[in-house]
């Protein structure tokens, strides 16, 4: 399970006098590596700078770096981790403004004191690794107009007489809604109690998703996104906030159900979100991907988004479709853990697990 980085981080500016460059010198004639520093050790590795040469010394749960801000330096010092870093060989930056200003950063990584250094750059698509967070990097998706979802293709089937019954007072509700086409994106069994419809634009507008339910009546509206060239969904409306795993925050009115004298409180907004596409921000660890909460709205009830950080567990996995690991954003005392393995038949196993001491995992 990933641990959340709980460690201060604490910049001291000052001064470094002439004995520490003259132990520099002295061990750069020796022919001493410090590439690789021992923990609990501390190594002062060459550098080529002025006696007067100021220094920054940034302190981690992993190790301590400490770097000269003269532009010639090429080597940060490091005490406790095996790794080093130049200022000038591995253009070591400040957090790029696309990631300080991501909530999406701040949601996955929860800190902005940190550096970087380029691992890759094209054209639509930049990468940065973070110094002294093992396994963390950074990419920044430039939007691509072109791609649209592959899933909307197979959207051909006409929706079953009930579904449309159900639609019928939402759709006078919400007029935006007539500007879709709704089209069937799976054969259904008759007596099926919920069904998704794929609702293709009549415009230059974005698809979306509508979940319908027959008992209790049930629409629920999902924006898809494109994040980082995969698709999402998002809930923006449901027709009865008694029945849905997210309440949406705006947008709250009255409807009358489908069939029934009864009323039910709606929320939410067709429009919102259903703008272009904008630049995505991935947080990456290890094999993992950070998944923001916003693509669970609807899918996993609030109560569980908001005390969990949410990981995309890359790559195929046996047996089932993908795994999700929800870690808690403040750890407490009996620490638990989310697991949601994905399966091939659209369906997931969502279990909250207790960590025990030690556990690494």
């Amino acid at each position: 399970m990933l641990r959340a980085l709980e460690g201060r981080w604490s910049g001291l500016w000052g001064a470094k006098g002439n004995d520490d460059l003259e132990l520099a010198n002295r061990r750069q004639k020796a022919g001493s590596d410090h590439s690789l520093v021992r923990p609990g050790e501390s190594a002062i590795c060459p550098v080529r700078a002025q006696p007067s040469a100021e220094i920054v010394r940034v302190e981690c749960e992993s190790a301590i770096f400490e770097i000269t801000t003269q532009p010639s330096a090429e080597i940060v010092c490091v005490e406790g981790a095996k790794c080093r870093y130049g200022t000038k060989r591995d253009a070591l930056e400040l957090l790029p403004s696309w990631a300080v200003c991501s909530p999406d950063f701040q949601e996955a990584f929860g800190r902005l004191d940190a550096h970087c250094v380029e691992r890759e750059a094209a054209a639509k698509r930049v990468w940065k690794d973070l110094v002294g967070h093992g396994g963390f990097s950074i990419q920044r998706w430039l939007p691509d107009e072109s791609q649209s979802d592959p899933h909307t293709e197979a959207w051909r089937g006409t929706p079953p007489s009930w579904a449309l019954s159900v639609l019928q007072p939402v759709i006078s509700a919400l007029p935006q809604l007539k500007d879709f086409e709704l089209r069937l994106q799976q054969p259904v069994r008759e007596d099926a109690n919920e069904i998704w419809l794929g609702a293709v634009p009549t415009d230059l507008s974005r698809p979306k998703e509508l979940r319908v339910q027959r008992s209790p009546p049930l629409v629920e509206v999902y924006n898809i996104l494109e994040h980082g060239r995969h698709f999402y969904r998002t809930m923006v409306f449901s027709s009865d906030t008694a029945w849905s795993f997210h309440v949406p925050s705006s947008g709250q009115r009255l409807l009358r159900n489908a069939g029934a004298s009864v009323w039910s409180v709606a929320a939410g907004d067709v429009v919102v979100g259903a703008g272009t596409c904008t630049s995505s921000v991935i947080v990456l660890h290890d094999s993992q991907m950070h998944l923001p909460r916003r693509f669970l709205r609807g899918i996993l009830p609030d109560a569980l988004l908001q005390p969990y950080r949410f990981w995309r567990c890359c790559g195929p996995l046996p047996g089932g479709a993908g795994q999700i690991e929800g870690e808690e954003v403040a750890p407490r005392d009996e620490a638990t853990r989310l697991r949601i393995q994905l399966t091939k038949m659209g369906s997931a196993k969502v279990e909250r697990l207790k960590i025990e001491a030690g556990d690494a995992a």
